[in-house]
């Protein structure tokens, strides 16, 4: 887990004062509305390029207004053509998007938001596709299948928390002099810039962090890999010093009984084969 912070209208915090507080990425914004080039919103290049020789990685929002999701698939096409030409221009070509559900969305909205994003997938594919939103948006959207990232905020959320989502938002402090959210990633890759380096699936004989896809159980996973499902579970839990949300879960759940150790894992678990 890494912690970050994100912030949109000025002032900023400094590279310093972000590191100081000891976050390893910032939360940046993408809009196409001219004043949030100088209001503060929107990441320009001078500070992409600032935050990344501070050795911080960069995740992107894209939010052409809190409630611009109910435009449903004609406004997230459009906001993902936009989105994907400023990454380009920034140098990021290839990076996540979350798109931001930024109210208290009802189940009736969700049809908009669906269409949204199936908008934005036509255009860039579901790989960079992700959601930001309370408890019930991100799981309406992940059990949709319309997201591969999510980040959810505590907002809206009842305290509730999805195990799926790749970031959790929590509180909003002030560093450095400026309005910041904290938030805490839960997966190695979470839509970050630069993008990380996340070894592919392999033969027996694999060796370093493997990403699950939600199609194998433990001991396909562990046959695969070329080792005891016992001693995957051991050198997991050794490298990462903690089995993580979802498969602390998958585990619970097969060890009383509420589903077969034959259920795939969830997608998106980090494993580590020394």
């Amino acid at each position: 887990m890494a912690k970050g912070l994100d912030f949109a209208f000025k002032p900023h915090p400094s590279v310093h004062a972000i590191k100081a507080d000891g976050a390893e990425w910032a939360g940046r914004y993408i809009s196409s509305l001219p004043a949030n080039d100088t209001n503060g919103k929107n990441l320009l290049k001078a500070e992409r390029d600032e935050l990344l020789a501070a050795g911080l990685k960069i995740i992107l929002f894209v939010e052409e207004g809190a409630e611009s999701m109910k435009g449903g698939h004609a406004a997230g096409a459009a906001h993902a053509q936009h989105a994907v030409a400023v990454a380009r221009a920034l140098g990021m070509d290839g990076i996540p998007f979350y798109y931001t559900a930024d109210w208290d969305a009802t189940p009736a909205d969700q049809t908009a938001i669906n269409a949204y994003l199936d908008g934005a997938i036509s255009v860039h594919g579901l790989p960079r596709t992700g959601i930001y939103g309370g408890y019930y948006v991100v799981k309406r959207v992940l059990d949709a299948g319309k997201a591969t990232y999510s980040c959810q905020t505590r907002a809206w959320s009842g305290g509730q928390w999805d195990p799926r989502a790749n970031i959790r938002q929590g509180p909003t402090v002030t560093v450095g002099g400026a309005s910041c959210d904290v938030d805490d990633s839960r997966t190695a890759d979470y839509g970050q810039w630069p993008r990380p380096h996340v070894l592919p699936p392999g033969p027996a004989g694999f060796h370093g962090e493997y990403v699950t896809t939600g199609q194998l159980s433990l001991a396909q996973l562990a046959d695969k890999l070329g080792v005891p499902a016992s001693a995957l579970l051991r050198m997991t839990a050794v490298h990462y010093k903690t089995f993580g949300d979802p498969l602390a879960g998958w585990l619970n759940a097969v060890h009383d009984g509420a589903k077969p150790a034959s259920t795939p894992l969830p997608a998106r678990i980090r494993f580590w084969v020394d």
